[in-house]
């Protein structure tokens, strides 16, 4: 568990490999990475991020809602958080 966050931050594979997570939420969008278009493939194919309990036990989900909606507005922190509970409560 993360206790206290202040801002948004890079997070090392090692890192959050260190964290395990049962959950991961993942936001991907080609068209914003085109200089890296396999990175979602890569990171999915990683021994380190294969060895996190979420990736373990299939509770990594990508693109949950639109990754374009994603962002700073009200409505789609509410999106998002619907999507977080669909998928927990499965």
């Amino acid at each position: 568990m993360i206790s206290s966050t202040k801002a948004q931050a890079e997070l090392s594979l090692e890192a959050l490999a260190e964290i395990n997570p049962d959950y991961i939420f993942l936001q991907f969008e080609t068209s914003e990475n085109t200089d890296n278009a396999t990175a979602l493939d890569d990171l999915l194919k990683n021994p380190i991020f294969k060895s996190v309990n979420a990736v373990k036990n299939n509770h990594v989900f990508v693109n949950a809602i639109d990754p374009l909606a994603q962002g700073g507005t009200a409505w789609s922190k509410v999106r998002f958080l619907d999507a977080a509970i669909e998928n927990l409560l499965k």
